[in-house]
Parts: C-alpha cells; sequence; structure tokens
C-alpha cells in the first residue's frame, strides 16, 4: 500500500509497531493539533527501529514501507531516504533489511 501522508504514514507504523504509539507521543508533545510532517514520522521511528525487538513479518512491512514510499517519489521518498535509507548503517540494520528492499530504495542506501 502506498501510504504518503503523515497520517497515513503514522498509521501504517503503529500498525508494524503497536508500541510505537506510546513512543511517538512521548516525542511529539507539542503536536496538539495534528499537524506533523512525514519526516517528524519516519525521524521518530528511525531510533525507535533501532531499538525494538523485530520479527521477520515486522521487518519485511517495513522494508515494503519504505519501497513503497521510494516508488511513490516526491515527499514520500525523500522522507524516507533522508530520515531512514540514509541512517539504516548507523543503526546496524541495513545487512538485515538490505535483503527485503527494492532496488530503487538500495540506492538510496548509505555506501
Amino acid at each position: 500500500m502506498n501510504y504518503q501522508s503523515s497520517e497515513e504514514v503514522l498509521a501504517a507504523v503503529i500498525s508494524i509497531f503497536p508500541e510505537f504509539k506510546s513512543e511517538w507521543e512521548r516525542d511529539n508533545p507539542y503536536i496538539t493539533d495534528g499537524k506533523y510532517s512525514v519526516h517528524s514520522v519516519y525521524m521518530s521511528f528511525l531510533p525507535f527501529l533501532a531499538s525494538a525487538t523485530h520479527t521477520k513479518e515486522q521487518l519485511s512491512k517495513v522494508a515494503s514501507l519504505l519501497n513503497n514510499a521510494v516508488k511513490a517519489g516526491g515527499n514520500s521518498e525523500n522522507a524516507v531516504s533522508t530520515c531512514i535509507l540514509e541512517h539504516l548503517h548507523q543503526i546496524g540494520l541495513t545487512s538485515v533489511l538490505k535483503s527485503l528492499l527494492s532496488n530503487e530504495a538500495k540506492e538510496r542506501l548509505h555506501a
């Protein structure tokens, strides 16, 4: 599925990792009007992803979310590339996710 709005991305991440909801709320207490960017969702998600325990199914769903955002282009691609893909190596998940990523998404990984 193609999630492009910030609300859709947040809902998708929470559907994969329900415990992310409390992390999001803790990281973003200033968001009272419901207005936030796709970038802010992914910026909060990266450190969560680094420390969360993952199942293969969850990682597959994360990869699908990332692949679809890259494929969508525009703001979705930019958010995923700059907030997640360029930093996977820093959280030690490049090798875990690389085989699940599309060629287009792999091109955006930090070398």
